[in-house]
């Protein structure tokens, strides 16, 4: 029985769409594998400083087919939404946004990551896509906060939350391994009752 709601959910082709004036968010599929690759090795040398290290096996289809396994299993227990942005006139996949490490009881809280591919910055995509993708997470999921952090000097990432209402709280230092180094992080967060 539990195998064959896993297949069904590894075979579903039914993506959650969301429309904003020049994309489409959806959830992936595994269909997507080779799509989603492209945009990593398209993008590669230039999401490496705000990404960690990654492994040559990262760019591979077969990583890419295991990670959407996962993100549709979660996805399905209601533990993360993860969304692909797609720009209307191309089809391409721009971009990635992940709603990820979903916390109940009295929190009810998640994490936000979001990367926009490089011919597409500075040009408001994500605040497109993110105006839209916050308000269908905290209804969808009832969720009361989301957590978004950014290195200090990604002050493109910090006019972009302070534009969507995320209050900043403080640094952490030496948060994340991003390219090999720990970075301190400026940590932001977003309540329900706060959206724009």
């Amino acid at each position: 029985m539990v195998f064959q709601r896993l297949y069904s959910i590894f075979q579903d082709d039914k993506s959650v769409e969301l429309s904003t004036q020049r994309c489409i968010l959806r959830t992936p599929i595994l269909k997507d594998s080779q799509a989603v690759r492209d945009f990593y090795l398209k993008n590669k040398t230039f999401l490496a400083s705000w990404e960690p290290e990654r492994h040559r096996c990262f760019y591979t289809q077969a990583y890419w087919k295991s990670w959407l396994r996962g993100a549709l299993r979660q996805h399905h227990q209601n533990k993360a939404c993860r969304f692909l942005i797609c720009e209307k006139r191309s089809q391409n996949i721009i971009g990635l946004i992940n709603f990820v490490s979903f916390e109940r009881g009295a929190f009810q809280n998640c994490r936000l990551g979001y990367k926009l591919g490089e011919g597409y910055q500075g040009q408001g995509y994500m605040f497109e896509a993110l105006s839209s993708a916050i308000p269908y997470i905290f209804e969808r999921y009832a969720l009361h906060r989301i957590e978004a952090n950014y290195m200090p000097h990604n002050t493109r990432s910090g006019r972009l939350l302070k534009r969507l209402n995320f209050v900043e709280h403080g640094i952490a230092p030496k948060y994340l391994c991003i390219n090999g180094q720990w970075e301190d992080h400026v940590l932001a967060s977003l309540v329900k009752d706060e959206m724009p």
